[in-house]
């Protein structure tokens, strides 16, 4: 319990230091950056209305583009919020993202060289935050900012620049910003694996909108296939382009109903041969163990080809073990198409790895509610069809086992609405109820579904550590008395979560006050407060109830 007090003051504390928001070391010896912003436009009055009075905050010049096919007001729009600030609008005959692009990179280098960086912005992403300009370090090559998307997805995206000569822009659509390999070689990072890196985070996030022109032109798949097709022509074998062809391509056949067949041949055809191209510079990991993923997907709901999207997802595995998705959908498979105990066991093997798996931090790809909700939910569905045969004496639940269900019923009450967690209903109540060997933690026994996920999804994978094949669980029942003190140390726990929640609402106050906060901070906090309120009530009810006498 000390720990967790102790990771919730350091997060209330940072919660008043940085609004919410990302905070990311940084030199602070150096002079600030000066960044111009570059946009693509096309009748986007709707999203420049929303997001330049943000980005006006922000940029210290600007260049966009505007297309020469535009028809609404969105040039009066630009000079209305960005007018006080040095910049330029620049007539642009569309020809995809890449070489379009381009053109504002270098109107912005020849009109501003006096600005360190630029960056690359389309008119629906909208700051959500400003950032230290200091964070611009002219020694590094790229800098990246995070991009939450309408899903509520996050990705990184490396779209900040030095402003030098060489800059492009590579591909129509998909594109991919390319600095100078000379430029960036004494920045002063390191990458996860201790190497030097040429490129650093920013604070900076930015909101996703949908409904951009491109989402609401006719053809919109067509024409982006044709340019993904016409990319490949300049440059076969190209990663990224193939991993999009396959995409689009299966965009066309879910809006033909399903029904295109050519299409998905199609997908299945590029997403393949994106997931043969091994990680390089040129081509990122991430999309390979997507194009995975996404194998295993059409293989499971499209082709009902069971065993062969098992491939699939232990590939994605394989390729990246810290991420939850693979062993979620492998576990998902077996519970959905089981064919006996075995498979429910496969099940619960892969889900209980899955549930376990702390957030990584990756660049693309990050399904935020696979984390907060959707994993507990399977997983306890896993779980109800064991329960079943535990009643009929052909399973039982270890310790851990017990003790990762219990948390999971707890995480997937309080991280899903109540709709998502309905069907679970039943099954939660059941485990709440189940008992807890005491002794029976540091003797794990062997059961149909341990917690030895590696086994199920990889081969020659070693076992979970801690896990002792073989050894025999004993069980403990507890008196009426020890589990009258097992439920006042829970609700203990419950009064101390409410006490951290009320310091996070005074920390919150206080920054406001003192410090300058912004409303996020103060909403954030007044959240935690009314929480810490329920949490406090709950507790004391539990209390009451615990000590009244029978």
């Amino acid at each position: 319990m000390a720990t967790w007090t102790a990771v919730a003051l350091l997060a209330a504390l940072c919660h008043l230091a940085h609004g919410a928001w990302p905070a990311y070391e940084f030199d602070r010896t150096i002079a600030p950056g000066k960044l111009v912003l570059t946009m693509l436009i096309k009748n986007e009055k709707e999203n420049l209305e929303r997001s330049l009075p943000k980005w006006a905050k922000i940029a210290d010049f600007w260049v966009i583009g505007v297309d020469d096919a535009n028809t609404d007001e969105s040039p009066a729009i630009i000079r209305r919020h960005l007018g006080h600030i040095p910049g330029r609008i620049v007539k642009i005959h569309f020809d995809g993202m890449g070489p379009s692009w381009t053109v504002l990179v270098e109107e912005g280098l020849r009109w501003y060289p006096e600005a360190t960086h630029g960056i690359l912005a389309d008119a629906d992403f909208t700051p959500l935050n400003s950032f230290d300009k200091r964070q611009l370090d002219h020694r590094c090559r790229k800098h990246m900012f995070t991009i939450r998307s309408p899903e509520g997805t996050l990705r990184r995206m490396d779209w900040v620049y030095r402003n030098l000569p060489g800059v492009t822009v590579q591909r129509r659509t998909h594109q991919m910003l390319i600095v100078p390999e000379d430029i960036g070689t004494d920045c002063p990072a390191l990458d996860d694996h201790g190497h030097q890196s040429t490129q650093t985070m920013l604070d900076l996030v930015l909101q996703e909108y949908p409904g951009g022109y491109q989402d609401r032109t006719p053809g919109k798949q067509q024409r982006y296939i044709s340019w993904l097709l016409k990319d490949l022509d300049e440059n076969p074998g190209d990663g990224r382009s193939l991993y999009y062809l396959g995409m689009g391509y299966l965009d066309l056949f879910l809006q033909s109903g399903n029904t295109d067949r050519g299409a998905l041949d199609d997908a299945i055809s590029a997403l393949q041969r994106r997931a043969d191209i091994e990680h390089s510079k040129d081509s990122y990991y991430e999309e390979r163990w997507f194009a995975m993923m996404k194998l295993g997907e059409v293989h499971e709901r499209y082709l009902n080809q069971q065993t062969a999207a098992r491939r699939w997802y232990q590939r994605s595995i394989s390729l990246d073990p810290a991420r939850a998705d693979g062993w979620f959908y492998l576990g998902q498979n077996f519970r959905l198409h089981s064919e006996g105990p075995e498979h429910l066991g496969k099940a619960w093997e892969n889900l209980a790895k899955a549930a376990s798996l702390p957030l990584p931090e990756r660049s693309l790809f990050q399904w935020m509610e696979l984390y907060s909700c959707l994993r507990y939910i399977e997983l306890l569905r896993c779980a109800a069809g064991l329960l079943n045969r535990q009643r009929e004496e052909q399973h039982s639940f270890s310790a851990p086992e017990i003790l990762l269900l219990q948390d999971s019923a707890r995480k997937g009450v309080a991280g899903c609405s109540a709709g998502e967690v309905q069907d679970v209903l039943p099954t939660i109540e059941q485990v709440r109820r189940l008992d807890l060997p005491k002794k029976g933690i540091a003797k794990q026994g062997k059961s149909n579904g341990n917690l030895n996920a590696n086994r199920a999804a990889v081969e020659e994978k070693p076992a979970e550590e801690g896990v002792v094949e073989g050894a025999e669980e004993e069980e403990v029942r507890e008196s009426p008395s020890e589990a009258a003190e097992r439920e006042c140390l829970r609700a203990h726990e419950d009064w101390t979560t409410a006490l951290m929640a009320a310091v996070m609402l005074v920390a919150s106050w206080l920054g406001h006050s003192w410090g300058g906060g912004d409303r996020p901070s103060v909403v954030i906090g007044i959240m935690l407060g009314g929480y810490g309120v329920l949490a406090l009530g709950y507790a004391d009810f539990k209390l009451i109830r615990i000590l009244e006498p029978a």
